[in-house]
């Protein structure tokens, strides 16, 4: 009885982790993580700026303003807070109507996704759209072709609703 002599490939091939020379050097990779901190970071201010000016001017004093709209900077108060939709009840009509929708808005949508999955689950699917369509082979494994829960000719388990085996999706037939 002889002994095989594995080759250096195939013994590199068997190794688990990472091995020397796959990954880009140390100087890139810190380029690479500062880099994408710094989008990171662009991102997160792009996202939240809106929200800090609007909190910032929610303190503005309006000192006679008619309208809303303050662009200006006109001093510091927190009058403002003190009777928020005093001068300006339209928009506690606006805040009441955006309660409304944010209340009703997802009992909408999870009565509407029930009942599409009560749909899918209950419809039956034609062949030609099932996830795992049976092998040009072994057409025999449909459900006209099913007794009960083995196949007809080969007398391989299959699942009576698929049409193919219950542990995979392609079946050892060879009828």
């Amino acid at each position: 009885m002889t002994t095989l002599e594995v080759p250096p490939a195939v013994r590199e091939a068997g190794r688990i982790g990472p091995r020397r020379g796959r990954y880009a050097p140390r100087w890139l990779r810190k380029a690479g993580n500062g880099l994408l901190n710094g989008w990171a970071v662009l991102a997160y201010v792009y996202l939240f700026a809106p929200i800090i000016v609007i909190v910032v001017f929610s303190f503005n004093n309006l000192n006679g303003i008619t309208h809303p709209f303050n662009y200006t900077w006109r001093g510091f108060t927190f009058s403002n807070w003190a009777h928020p939709f005093g001068k300006f009840p339209e928009l506690g009509r606006a805040m009441v109507e955006s309660l409304k929708i944010a209340f009703i808005a997802p009992l909408v949508a999870t009565v509407m996704g029930s009942l599409v999955a009560i749909a899918l689950s209950r419809y039956r699917f034609p062949r030609w759209l099932h996830r795992h369509p049976a092998p040009r082979a072994a057409t025999h494994h449909t459900r006209d072709s099913v007794s009960g829960r083995r196949c007809s000719r080969c007398s391989s388990l299959v699942d009576s609703r698929w049409g193919s085996s219950p542990s995979s999706s392609r079946t050892s037939c060879s009828a």
